[in-house]
């Protein structure tokens, strides 16, 4: 891939997506929702799902047989109109074990523009690397535009449907996926611990593991907010403006797992990013 320079970007601030109203959207209308704006709650879920409008702050990490190869903090947020919904992960990285291209930390920012009218998805990947003295090393961005599969309203409403109710109590419901096998033959699972009926994600994990090695990714949210967060538009339509790369997905890019949406969607064994070379490592 090559590495084509953007504008920098600020601070990290995560995936977005909202709605109309602040209301927590059953899987299977969202355009009804968007709409109406008529507040809808399900009684019972059998997945998880996004309230929105919303954000929420992030922290992660990913550990490798026991060792921490990096940390992160950024934020989440969700957006909707009746014409489309847009989503931002932002996301700061430090590196414990450093990639190929030697940076101490990272800035990632993912960008997703639904057009409810064509059915079409539009997706960014911008990356920023620094080195201990915050001195920029590379940047570049990917974009890729598929149509949405039949029969979702959104590429994560698929996600989350992967995630089926395990267990409820004391108003924790938690959530597991079945064993993912992924195109380097690592094998994954993931679980969820949502607030009641799939609102609100707590905290995620993500088991990888290939051969005789195993990665967890381990994800925490904090201060849940009913409304996307107050920068959700402009960083939109300044990213959108980039020239990227364009590729078909976003399937072997290591650097889109920063979240357990995306780590999902494109089956990101943790287990085998470690030994991924070139450009797309990580």
């Amino acid at each position: 891939l090559s590495h084509q320079p953007f504008r920098s970007f600020s601070g990290p601030s995560g995936p977005l997506y909202s709605m109309p109203n602040t209301s927590y959207l059953p899987l299977g209308i969202l355009l009804l929702v968007a709409a109406t704006a008529t507040r809808i709650t399900l009684d019972k879920s059998e997945h998880p799902g996004l309230q929105l409008p919303s954000s929420a702050k992030v922290s992660a990490r990913v550990t490798t047989d026991g060792a921490v190869k990096w940390s992160s903090t950024g934020n989440v947020s969700y957006k909707s109109t009746a014409w489309y919904l847009t989503a931002v992960s932002e996301h700061l990285l430090k590196f414990q074990e450093k990639p190929n291209s030697g940076a101490d930390h990272r800035r990632t920012t993912f960008v997703g523009w639904n057009s409810l009218l064509s059915g079409m998805v539009s997706r960014y990947l911008f990356v920023t690397d620094y080195d201990e003295e915050g001195t920029q090393i590379l940047s570049w961005c990917l974009m890729s535009k598929e149509p949405r599969n039949k029969g979702y309203i959104d590429p994560f409403v698929e996600v989350q449907e992967k995630f089926m109710l395990d267990s409820a109590f004391k108003g924790v419901w938690s959530w597991k996926t079945p064993t993912i096998v992924t195109s380097h033959n690592t094998r994954m699972h993931g679980t969820m611990n949502t607030e009641v009926d799939g609102k609100n994600t707590i905290n995620a994990t993500i088991v990888s593991t290939r051969d005789d090695h195993q990665s967890v990714f381990t994800v925490e949210y904090s201060d849940h907010v009913k409304q996307a967060m107050p920068t959700h538009n402009s960083i939109i339509y300044r990213y959108m403006d980039e020239s990227c790369d364009e590729v078909p997905n976003f399937e072997d890019v290591p650097q889109i797992c920063v979240d357990e949406l995306l780590a999902v969607e494109y089956a990101c064994g943790y287990a085998e990013l470690q030994s991924t070379s070139g450009s797309n490592a990580a």
